[in-house]
C-alpha cells in the first residue's frame, strides 16, 4: 500500500471569481509561499510570483474542477512551476461559509488536488520525478474586492 510523506505548505493569496465562459471561473493567484514541511523544513522555500492562477469548472453536480497553474521563484533563484487539477465537493454550509467568505477547514469539505511539478534547478529536480497529492488545510473564497487565501499540505506518494 502506498505511504505519504508531508513535504510541503503551500499558502496562495487568491482574488475573484471572474465568470469567463459557461460554468468556468477564473481565480487570479495574486502571491503565495511555498515552504517544506517535516524532512524538507529548511530546504524548499518560494514565492509564488505572477503569472499564476485558476480556471474553475462548475460541474453539473454543483463539484469544482480545478485546473491551476503557478510559478515560484524558490529561494536559490530557480523557478518552480506547479500544475495542479483536483476536485472540491461543495455542501450547503460549505456554500454558506464561501459566501460570507468565512473561514473553511479541510476537515469540513471533500477538496483535494493533484500537483505536478517542474523545474530545471538542481536542488528541486526530485520534485519532478514523484507523484504528489494535495488535501486543503484552509480557505477563504475571495471576491473580485476582497482578497482570500488558500493553504495545502503538499505529499509525495511513496
Amino acid at each position: 500500500m502506498a505511504k505519504l510523506e508531508a513535504v510541503m505548505a503551500v499558502e496562495l493569496q487568491i482574488r475573484g471569481p471572474y465568470p469567463v465562459g459557461e460554468q468556468r471561473l477564473a481565480v487570479n493567484i495574486e502571491g503565495g509561499s511555498l515552504l517544506g514541511i517535516g524532512a524538507f523544513e529548511g530546504k524548499l522555500s518560494g514565492n509564488v510570483i505572477a503569472p499564476s492562477g485558476d480556471v474553475a469548472v462548475v460541474q453539473k453536480t454543483g463539484t469544482l474542477e480545478r485546473d491551476v497553474r503557478l510559478t515560484a521563484s524558490m529561494e536559490d533563484g530557480s523557478h518552480l512551476q506547479m500544475n495542479y487539477g483536483g476536485r472540491t465537493v461543495p455542501t450547503e454550509e460549505f456554500q454558506r461559509k464561501a459566501a460570507a467568505q468565512e473561514i473553511i477547514r479541510g476537515s469540513e469539505v471533500y477538496f483535494k488536488i493533484q500537483p505536478t511539478f517542474r523545474t530545471e534547478s538542481e536542488a528541486y529536480s526530485w520534485l519532478n520525478n514523484f507523484i504528489f497529492v494535495g488535501e486543503m488545510e484552509e480557505v477563504v473564497f475571495p471576491s473580485p474586492e476582497v482578497a482570500g487565501r488558500v493553504c495545502y499540505t503538499i505529499y509525495r506518494v511513496l
